[in-house]
């Protein structure tokens, strides 16, 4: 009885320090990578991160993305997904469309659409 409570200790410290070594090798690599973005971005002229932020402050605007049926689509980028509005010539009703992905669970994601109509 009391080595199989000395194997169940053992076992668990040694779960415990495989979680540990595991966490701090996604600790060392995370710091890797932060370390090459950084050395990366300190390789930008500020030409180019004025272009890298213009074109940040574009995508985030609300632009022509298509037109059919009189009807013409605006895109932009919403924090981490886009988001679409229409506008049609012959009606004055503006549809507002906002999709994006959740979480439902373990290894379950779904697609969420909101739509918003105004006159």
């Amino acid at each position: 009885m009391w080595q199989d409570f000395k194997d169940l200790i053992s076992g668990t410290l040694g779960a415990i320090g495989m979680l540990v070594w595991v966490c701090f090798v996604c600790f060392v690599l995370a710091c890797i990578g932060i370390g090459i973005y950084y050395a990366f971005e300190s390789t930008l002229t500020p030409e180019q991160r004025e272009a890298n932020h213009q074109a940040d402050i574009a995508e985030r605007t609300p632009h022509v993305y298509s037109k059919v049926d009189n009807c013409t689509v605006y895109i932009w980028r919403n924090g981490s997904y886009n988001s679409y509005f229409t506008k049609c010539d012959n009606t004055n009703k503006v549809v507002t469309e906002f999709s994006h992905s959740e979480n439902c669970g373990k290894a379950c994601t779904k697609k969420v659409t909101d739509k918003v109509e105004t006159n």
